[in-house]
């Protein structure tokens, strides 16, 4: 095998490996995330996207949206995570593992 043809397919098998553990150990994308679509697949609840979005970003005020999500700065914040301190900035909240969604932080969940 020529010495650039070797090169070429090591550099291209490094660059597959680099890219197939790009999330290897890594923090899931809907951490963190408040994109309705992105959290939709990581919660195990059919209705999930139609309460997200009427709840995100909605007032505080509104009860039914109030009483599953945590509100900052007057708006309720439908947030992705994996553990209750990804959910450390939104007071009261935790992150869904019960009978809240998963992987959402919640204010609801029956373990609070």
């Amino acid at each position: 095998m020529r010495p650039a043809v070797a090169r070429l397919l090591r550099a291209s098998t490094f660059t597959s490996l680099a890219l197939l553990c790009a999330s290897c150990g890594g923090t899931p994308d809907y951490v963190g995330s408040r994109d309705c679509k992105q959290l939709e697949p990581e919660v195990d609840r059919a209705y999930f996207a139609t309460i997200c979005e009427r709840c995100q970003g909605g007032s505080c005020d509104d009860g039914l949206c109030a009483s599953v999500f945590p509100c900052l700065e007057g708006e309720i914040v439908v947030q992705g995570c994996d553990e209750d301190s990804d959910c450390a900035k939104l007071p009261g909240s935790r992150c869904g593992m019960h009978s809240a969604p998963n992987h959402i932080c919640t204010v609801a969940d029956d373990d609070l």
